[in-house]
């Protein structure tokens, strides 16, 4: 897949937008899951649209280059442990409606 194609493919789709492009990746952002992925540029041109949006859409488990804001800022999550990994799991999953 062209690198143009991707960000196209990307800005239609409902829950992603790309937050910044470089030379070197491509960082998008999923609003629904509140994640944000460095979709490296060689990654674009190897897999198509299907694989890569499976990935970002959370579909798969298989992580390009996560980040997440369970711990107050961005950060990485390849390299977190298990109890981490729970509780961004259990994040995602809750219902976090404001009620009086």
């Amino acid at each position: 897949m062209q690198r143009q194609g991707f960000a196209e493919a990307v800005e239609r789709h409902p829950d992603l937008s790309i937050v910044s492009e470089g030379p070197e990746s491509i960082r998008v952002r999923n609003g629904r899951l509140d994640t944000a992925f460095d979709v490296p540029a060689g990654a674009v041109e190897r897999y198509s649209w299907d694989n890569l949006s499976r990935v970002l859409c959370g579909g798969e488990e298989r992580v390009i280059a996560g980040m997440t804001r369970v711990v107050g800022y961005f950060s990485k999550i390849h390299n977190w442990n298990e109890s981490k990994l729970g509780e961004l799991s259990d994040r995602r999953v809750g219902d976090y409606a404001i009620t009086e």
